[in-house]
């Protein structure tokens, strides 16, 4: 089984939200916050100091809880892929098996003290490299991520023709329905072991493995969801 990766809402047992973290403090921050990081990293390597929980206009109290995994709210990099996280959950991300990924060091203020956290950014290429084209098996999916629409095989050999023909799918299907369609997975097979990779549609996806690892270390913050209308494969075996 493969989990679609996301943020907790709220804690068990705790009746307040999990607030967002905000980049505004960060230095030299227009630097690269404008920039499109969705297929690069970061260079020269960025240090995310003074971070804080995001607060709108309309909280009166500042957040109580931090977790090992957080949103963004506020001023952040926007086009990209990554969210911050504690030293704890780097170091379990580090023990598995990640495509295309980075880490950048920072700090997180919190009720007056700075702790260590991370920003974990992964590319959106990424899946590129470790899946078999030719075995896997493509379909047209809502924009939104919320379902697939067809169940018609469609055979994408690169990412080149991946993007070629979600585009394509995108402008047909707002002709036809009046809102857009892409092309999204519906048989992965992999070519090397993978815990966490960033998927069309999907977003991130998570291994078995990585979430009972999460959950044994009682990382605070994520939840996974089963992922039902995807096949996933390695080496022959369904995951």
């Amino acid at each position: 089984m493969m989990y679609r990766l996301e943020f907790s809402i709220k804690e068990n047992g705790s009746s307040e939200i999990n607030p967002d973290i905000d980049a505004e403090d960060v230095n030299n921050r227009k630097d690269y916050f404008d920039n499109n990081i969705y297929d690069t990293f970061i260079q020269p390597e960025p240090f995310f100091n003074d971070l804080k929980f995001f607060k709108s206009v309309t909280e009166e109290n500042e957040p109580t809880i931090l977790n090992d995994a957080h949103g963004w709210a506020g001023q952040y990099p926007y086009m990209g892929w990554h969210f911050p996280v504690s030293e704890r959950l780097k170091d379990i991300l580090e023990d598995h098996q990640l495509v295309r990924s980075r880490f950048y060091p920072g700090s997180l203020n919190f009720q007056g003290k700075a702790y260590n956290y991370f920003v974990f950014h992964t590319l959106r290429n990424g899946w590129e490299y470790v899946i078999n084209f030719q075995q896997s098996i493509f379909t047209e999916w809502k924009s939104t991520g919320s379902g697939i629409v067809d169940l018609n095989q469609i055979k994408i050999s690169s990412l080149v023709e991946f993007n070629i023909e979600s585009k394509k799918m995108r402008n047909e299907s707002k002709e036809k329905y009046g809102i857009r369609h892409t092309i999204g997975p519906k048989e992965i097979h992999f070519s090397q072991e993978v815990d966490l990779i960033f998927l069309p549609v999907i977003r991130y996806v998570v291994s078995e493995r990585l979430k009972q690892a999460v959950e044994k270390a009682n990382i605070s913050g994520l939840e996974f969801i089963p992922i039902t209308d995807v096949d996933f494969y390695y080496q022959g075996e369904k995951l």
